[in-house]
């Protein structure tokens, strides 16, 4: 599996709702061994801590780390997909709840590497 790699999401705040790269609180697929890195610095993310929880709705923290204030230049919440990771997560907002947010199907990669 590749890893390593690098992914960003720009993260704005729009009627309540999460936006990343402009489309409104997507549900997104992300792949286990990749890092992802969710720009929360556009001022209109003040006030609203991305965060991420399980199926279970319990705090998922493993691979997390948030950089900087939400709403503030440089402030990233970046995730490291890890090998063993649910297959269901949520990313949401720790103030307003999963309202602003959507599912993630987290999964394998789907790229074939010669061997």
């Amino acid at each position: 599996m590749v890893s390593g790699s690098d992914f960003a999401f720009t993260v704005t705040v729009n009627s309540g709702n999460f936006l990343l790269d402009g489309q409104t609180k997507p549900a997104i697929t992300l792949y286990r061994g990749f890092t992802y890195t969710f720009d929360v610095s556009d001022s209109s993310n003040n006030g609203h801590p991305l965060r991420f929880k399980d199926g279970d709705d319990t705090s998922y923290t493993t691979g997390v780390t948030a950089t900087g204030t939400a709403g503030n230049a440089g402030a990233t919440v970046t995730l490291v997909v890890a090998s063993d990771a649910p297959s269901v997560l949520k990313y949401y907002c720790t103030v307003h709840g999963h309202g602003m947010g959507n599912t993630i199907a987290v999964s394998y990669t789907h790229l074939t590497l010669p061997t």
